[in-house]
């Protein structure tokens, strides 16, 4: 047995590594998909947040990305630069973001980027994908932050 080969007994270390190395190994298929896109995965995701509800600004993709409001506000403004997203005007003070023609149709370039991945995900039986997501629900939640220091 190697160190780090993740072992029968469902360890706390065995459950870092294997998400960590499924981490690394997506992280690393999104940067060879996308690079030509010239969009990182939390732009997708705020694209695709952007498109199917019309009514968000910074802080709500801050929340739904689980991200700080500042990393979101960062996104925004690289979104926005490339001409994917436009801000609207205040409305009681808040910013809103809609997202543009050029956005949406990056997006199904993204979807055509991401099809291979899609498709190897796709051939895991539909029970252990559902289970896997549930499950890491699990593990989100119990590593969540306490309520009082939760920032999104």
């Amino acid at each position: 047995m190697r160190a780090l080969e993740p072992t029968d007994l469902g360890t706390a270390l065995d459950v870092i590594t294997s998400v960590r190395r499924v981490n690394k190994r997506l992280r690393r298929r999104f940067d060879d998909e996308l690079y030509e896109l010239g969009l990182s995965y939390a732009q997708v995701e705020a694209l695709i947040l952007l498109r199917y509800d019309g009514n968000l600004h910074a802080a709500s993709i801050a929340r739904e990305l689980r991200i700080t409001r500042q990393a979101a506000q960062r996104l925004v403004d690289k979104l926005v630069a490339g001409d994917l997203v436009e801000r609207l005007p205040r409305d009681a003070g808040v910013i809103g973001l809609r997202i543009t023609d050029l956005g949406c149709s990056r997006l199904e370039l993204v979807q055509r980027a991401l099809s291979e991945t899609y498709r190897r995900l796709e051939r895991l039986p539909r029970d252990l994908r559902t289970r896997l997501v549930q499950d890491l629900g699990s593990v989100e939640r119990a590593l969540a932050r306490p309520l009082d220091g939760d920032y999104w």
